[in-house]
């Protein structure tokens, strides 16, 4: 399970980067709008497929690994926290 926290972690953060490089090319919206967007909606799908995971669980595996499955919850909430971060600094020049 912690493979898939790393993985899990990894794939937002990617996907962060490589939206980053996006915004490059797209001026319609400011850099800042586009990657609040992106992140938001990240987060989001990151949630809902914990979500999906937890429920495809019988009761006795989700009671048996439920510290892992809130290990992937904290896990996308720091990379939040992170990216949230990031916009407030950036957003504020």
């Amino acid at each position: 399970m912690r493979f898939l926290i790393t993985i899990f972690v990894l794939l937002a953060s990617v996907a962060i980067l490589a939206q980053a490089s996006l915004i490059k090319e797209q001026r319609s919206e400011t850099p800042y709008t586009k990657l609040s967007k992106f992140h938001t909606a990240a987060v989001y799908n990151l949630n809902n497929d914990i979500k999906a995971l937890t429920k495809s669980l019988d009761k006795e595996t989700r009671k048996k690994h439920m510290a892992y499955i809130q290990n992937l919850y904290n896990a996308v909430n720091k990379v939040q926290n992170v990216t949230n971060n990031f916009l407030s600094h950036f957003g504020s020049i």
